[in-house]
């Protein structure tokens, strides 16, 4: 009779729960794969339900395999592989399950990643349902499914994020910045923001040295607060835009488009492209 109810269970009352995995670690294993950065030119670090700290510095890596049984931990992987100039980081197998009914049980397989690499080397990050930090890097492509990603003093970066939350702080530059249901946070740019596009999601920009150049706007929302230079504005559908202390110009790209913007305190001019 159990051997049937078990199946049952599963198929009825499983759950994800991201965040299981980090706050139980019954079985352990930890290892410090050595990595070979000779001729590398770009690291794509791919995770999964997993925990990522990324930092500045000489190379290291250090994994902490954290899983309900004691086979999972020892039979957990972090991928390392070369393909031409690129250095890929993987760990996709990760698992976070739990089961409530006539039988209780928590699966799970997570890693915590330290890496360090040097700040100069560019990084591609992968993020499917994890949780990365990332600091001090140069250059930072992100693409982000439903976790959560918070950079902080970085150089370029660039990102897409689907339905996850991404915190960006201290960054050089944006060059490529879009949410699909997600919501995005930047705090404190030095340099330009290009390429702002969001479908239902939520961009919140304050402190950018630059310009900002917003593409396309859906249904979501975009707020942006304490722009030096000038902010353009492209397509916009049901959603709205609010502008606050512009230090340039405001343009936008048709004056039908003044509906859906709200715009105060603008020292520049407000132009309509047509």
């Amino acid at each position: 009779m159990r051997a049937i109810l078990l199946p049952l269970l599963l198929a009825t009352c499983v759950l994800t729960l991201p965040a299981l995995a980090s706050e139980r670690c019954e079985h352990q294993r930890k290892e410090s794969p050595v990595l070979d950065l000779a001729g590398v030119k770009r690291v794509v670090i791919s995770i999964n339900a997993d925990t990522l700290s990324l930092v500045s510095g000489r190379p290291a890596l250090s994994v902490t395999h954290c899983a309900s049984s004691e086979r999972e931990a020892k039979e957990s992987r972090i991928e390392i592989a070369r393909r031409g100039d690129t250095l890929h980081v993987s760990s996709r197998d990760s698992k976070i399950i739990e089961v409530r009914g006539l039988v209780s049980m928590d699966i799970y397989l997570s890693r915590r990643i330290d890496l360090s690499l040097p700040p100069s080397l560019p990084v591609t990050l992968d993020v499917s349902a994890g949780n990365a930090l990332v600091s001090g890097m140069e250059d930072v492509s992100v693409d982000l499914g439903s976790g959560d990603v918070h950079l902080s003093t970085v150089g370029a970066v660039r990102a897409n994020v689907g339905s996850g939350d991404l915190l960006l702080e201290n960054i050089a530059s944006i060059d490529g910045l879009s949410s699909g249901s997600g919501d995005i946070v930047v705090r404190r740019v030095g340099g330009d923001v290009r390429g702002v596009e969001v479908g239902s999601g939520d961009i919140a920009m304050d402190g950018v040295a630059g310009n900002v150049a917003v593409d396309d706007v859906g249904s979501g929302d975009v707020r942006l607060h304490g722009i030096a230079g000038n902010v353009t504005l492209g397509a916009i559908g049901s959603g709205n835009v609010k502008l606050d202390d512009v230090g340039g110009d405001v343009v936008v790209a048709s004056k039908d488009l003044l509906e859906n913007v709200d715009i105060r305190r603008v020292r520049g001019r407000i132009l309509v492209d047509r």
